[in-house]
């Protein structure tokens, strides 16, 4: 076999972003403690944990969420930018915040009362607001995916007092609402990424709308989504994806994404995973997969 000496050949991943989410990584931290001086999942572990993703091909990441917080320590971020890594966050953490160890020291800090993560109580909108505009100016200079939504801080579901304490609201009135507001949290926090990012559109930074759990009625009742946001696609943390998109989703500008858990609530079996990921590459999951 001989080539030309002029001969030259170059390929990439036909998914864009391939990476890992650090949950329940209790275990982990507990290595960090024993191994390393930062006492604690830090920028000694994730330099490793980057590696290990560089060497699998892999450029992205979702950071340990349990037993701190990824922006607690600057260094976090700033290695991972250095060596290549994309940050995102979960279904969970908005705009790069990490709810269970930041919202409640963060609101004490502030020295605010009474705030609640619920952005239907209208008195807490410009608070959260500012909750989330400070992570993305901590993480301005960095290459991130910015998750947009909303759940309820760790893992509990779209907080809506307002709505679901309204009487006069019946139950499809109450989900239209739903609906409603969760686009309006979407367009404030686009808006915000804009801004600080002195962004002329609001799609040139890599958004992901993540349909988990009670999001994904939410999206199927009729949420309008910006065309550039990226949507994830969820499993049903039995290994299934609940659903794959229409004919109209695949064509969508953001493109589309899937979650796929390996080890929760039990081992997946290897021959379940391939086939849920082949089926997902075959039913249009096209621009990025989050393993």
């Amino acid at each position: 076999m001989s080539l030309p000496a002029d001969y030259e050949n170059a390929d990439w991943s036909s998914v864009q972003y391939r990476g890992i989410f650090l949950n329940d990584e209790e275990e982990l931290n507990a290595w960090a403690k024993l191994h390393t001086t930062d006492g604690t999942i830090g920028p000694a572990t994730y330099r490793s944990v980057f590696e290990l993703i560089l060497r699998l091909k892999g450029n992205y990441i979702w950071p340990a969420m349990h037993v701190n917080a990824f922006n607690a320590d600057p260094e976090n971020g700033r290695l991972a930018d250095e060596m290549g890594i994309v940050v995102g966050t979960s279904h969970c953490d908005m705009l790069l915040r990490s709810n269970q160890h930041e919202f409640d020291p963060w609101v004490e800090k502030k020295g605010y009362t009474g705030l609640l993560y619920d952005y239907s109580l209208e008195e807490n909108r410009l608070k959260l607001q500012e909750y989330w505009r400070e992570s993305v100016e901590q993480n301005a200079a960095y290459e991130v995916s910015f998750t947009l939504g909303m759940r309820g801080i760790h893992d509990s579901g779209f907080r809506t007092r307002a709505i679901d304490e309204n009487a006069s609201l019946s139950e499809e009135q109450k989900l239209e609402a739903r609906v409603r507001l969760l686009e309006k949290v979407i367009t404030d926090q686009r808006e915000i990424i804009r801004s600080v990012l002195h962004h002329e559109r609001p799609d040139e930074a890599l958004q992901v709308f993540i349909t988990y759990k009670e999001v994904l009625p939410l999206y199927d009742a009729g949420l309008v989504l910006p065309e550039d946001i990226t949507v994830m696609w969820t499993n049903d943390n039995f290994g299934h994806i609940r659903r794959y998109p229409s004919k109209q989703e695949q064509m969508r500008k953001g493109g589309t994404r899937a979650l796929f858990p390996f080890l929760l609530l039990g081992a997946r079996s290897l021959e379940l995973s391939l086939h849920q990921q082949h089926t997902a590459r075959s039913d249009g999951l096209r621009a990025a997969e989050s393993l």
